[in-house]
């Protein structure tokens, strides 16, 4: 796997898609632009996880696309649709329209756990005791 160190007003940490130890979020790339980004509740079981990518949910954000794209959408977002939304649906939204310039930093699972529950908790737990 060709890791790349990210660049762009947005870096998001991806990891490839695994279903036996993943789920949630996933961003669709071309080499390190992300170009689609899908919410867990978005995929049914028919879902193509062809070049698909979990997010790692850490991201780095410039200045100026926090404090002039990013903050004012959620903020709207929050006004207009309401408290209870994922902050990566404004995410998904600027990936969509191409509004800025979101790449991907690639990392091996290896190197992270997602921990939702128990059994993911019991595997982080497994995985980095060896």
């Amino acid at each position: 796997m060709n890791y790349l160190t990210g660049g762009g007003a947005c870096s998001v940490l991806v990891s490839p898609f695994n279903p036996e130890t993943m789920d949630g979020t996933i961003i669709r790339v071309q080499d390190d632009k992300a170009i689609e980004l899908v919410l867990g509740k978005w995929q049914d079981e028919s879902f193509d996880y062809a070049n698909a990518f979990k997010t790692v949910n850490m991201y780095k954000f410039t200045r100026d696309f926090m404090t002039c794209l990013y903050a004012p959408l959620i903020k709207w977002y929050v006004e207009n649709v309401g408290e209870n939304i994922y902050y990566e649906k404004v995410l998904g939204s600027l990936i969509y329209y191409r509004e800025s310039d979101i790449r991907v930093v690639k990392v091996p699972e290896s190197m992270w756990c997602e921990i939702d529950n128990e059994d993911d908790l019991f595997r982080a737990r497994r995985r980095f005791r060896e």
